[in-house]
């Protein structure tokens, strides 16, 4: 069953280790994030979902089935952290079985995660061995598309016994000072459409937006809001800043 739902940023600057001087300026975007790995750890959920905000390089949704993953962090010069989690293979299987004649899905073996979802794992503050992860990879796909998906891939985590947070990664516009307040303004348009569950209009924002502001947040939020169609839900905007011109989001669904 579906417990929690919420998204937050994916970036590693969130992470005293990686921003290191310049963590004060994140610090309350982190206590924010942190806060909601508290909520999904409280809840006793027993699998966290990670919907990257890295697309598949193919036309398939991936789904990472490790049993387990290790985090480090030395592409950013951060050599001394190395975290492991358990990966979930049960759950990967249903939806691939459930899903697989309907939609293109390709299981992968990679241990070592990404940097979004190895940020967003130690930022939630997932306990070791008490939480088992499932990265998953949405396709190259409109929008409309993934909340479909999002629809279907709702009936098969809400059959299963397990307790299950699905946690959405991404930023949202990403500017330079030429175009700063574009992007807020953009941010905080998407903003009202969330709280106000217009779904059709956010999923609306066209690709010369999407492309134009580098909107990782969109195509996972796609994805949540399949998964939340249809339920009642209140969205809640924990936070929301911007920082060295990159919206970041973090809000709770469920």
């Amino acid at each position: 069953m579906i417990s929690y739902i919420a998204h937050i940023p994916h970036s590693p600057l969130l992470l005293p280790q990686i921003s290191r001087g310049k963590f004060r300026q994140f610090k309350k975007m982190s206590q924010t994030v942190a806060g909601i790995g508290h909520d999904i750890y409280s809840r006793g959920c027993d699998t966290l979902i990670l919907l990257s905000p890295y697309a598949s390089p193919h036309e398939a949704h991936l789904l990472n089935v490790s049993p387990q993953f290790t985090v480090s962090f030395g592409a950013y010069g951060e050599f001394l952290t190395r975290v492991r989690f358990h990966g979930e293979l049960a759950l990967a299987y249903r939806i691939r079985h459930g899903l697989g004649d309907e939609y293109p899905i390709v299981s992968i073996t990679r241990p070592e995660l990404d940097g979004a979802t190895g940020a967003a794992a130690l930022a939630l503050g997932v306990p070791e061995g008490r939480v088992r992860l499932l990265p998953i990879y949405h396709a190259q796909s409109p929008t409309q598309y993934l909340l479909e998906f999002g629809k279907k891939l709702r009936d098969i985590l809400e059959r299963t016994a397990e307790k299950i947070a699905i946690v959405s990664l991404g930023d949202m516009s990403r500017t330079s000072k030429r175009n700063r307040e574009a992007g807020r303004r953009l941010d905080q348009s998407m903003l009202k459409k969330l709280s106000d569950r217009d779904t059709a209009e956010l999923l609306a924002t066209g690709p010369d937006q999407i492309d134009g502001f580098s909107l990782g947040c969109i195509r996972p939020l796609a994805v949540t809001l399949g998964v939340l169609s249809g339920q009642s839900y209140a969205p809640e905007v924990l936070n929301y800043e911007q920082k060295y011109g990159v919206g970041m989001l973090a809000a709770r669904f469920i």
